[in-house]
């Protein structure tokens, strides 16, 4: 099993910081952008293969998922979805969970506490 590290929205291969938890405002679309680690040392990037499919599975209040198809960076350890505003409305926050698919083998893997919703408004 694989895990991720969240970074921050503005990512690039050269530039990022490791943000752990995305706050996002149910309605607002985000951008989520994903770090592979090797399970058994988190300091090691997990670099997938060139062709590989990454899908992320998001919470939702109804007890499903939304999933989100990752698209790779040009660091294959880095992989970026955007989320539309109507899709963060049923989001729970919370760990996520995903599926990289590289040839013929796939690995799960999960993010703890990868999203958090931030509450606006009054109390």
């Amino acid at each position: 099993m694989l895990i991720a590290h969240v970074l921050n929205s503005s990512a690039t291969v050269n530039d990022y910081d490791v943000i752990s938890t995305l706050n996002f405002i149910p309605g607002s679309s985000i951008k989520l952008v994903i770090q592979l680690k090797q399970p058994q040392n988190k300091n090691l990037r997990y670099f997938t293969e060139a062709g590989a499919t990454l899908t992320v599975k998001l919470p939702k209040t109804d007890g499903t998922t939304l999933d989100v198809t990752m698209t790779a960076l040009a660091d294959l350890s880095m992989w970026s979805g955007d989320i539309d505003a109507a899709d963060t409305e049923d989001l729970v926050g919370g760990n996520m969970t995903f599926t990289l698919v590289e040839g013929l083998v796939t690995t799960q893997g999960w993010a703890q506490n990868a999203l958090a919703i931030v509450i606006t408004g009054a109390c």
